[in-house]
């Protein structure tokens, strides 16, 4: 079974950018492989210029099968990506982390490896 996420970056005041995970989206997953591999803004922009994948793991793009209409989602705020399961943002250089329409918070290696 599927554990979906977001993935989702601010830009200036109000713009948000967000691209869709279909698995592994819990925080020892996806949120393990944010905190370690996409740590500054330009890794993240390269990840949101990938748009939507099957996982974060694999590198498993859906634009890279041929795929249209998976690229990154904008919104206006950052309740707005509250979509999926687990939802994860980068703002002012900080992972934040969100699961089932909750609060977010800062997303640290306690949260990853607690999950």
């Amino acid at each position: 079974m599927a554990t979906r996420s977001r993935i989702g970056v601010k830009i200036g005041n109000k713009k948000y950018l967000s691209i869709y995970c279909h698995w592994d989206g819990y925080p020892s997953g996806v949120g393990k492989l944010l905190l370690e591999q996409y740590d500054h803004i330009d890794k993240v922009m390269y990840l949101m210029s990938r748009g939507d994948c099957s996982s974060l793991h694999q590198n498993s793009f859906y634009a890279d099968r041929g795929e249209t209409g998976v690229d990154c989602a904008e919104h206006t705020n950052q309740n707005d990506m509250k979509q999926e399961e687990h939802t994860y943002l980068f703002k002012d250089s900080v992972w934040y982390y969100c699961s089932d329409n909750g609060s977010f918070k800062k997303l640290t290696m306690e949260i990853v490896n607690r999950n």
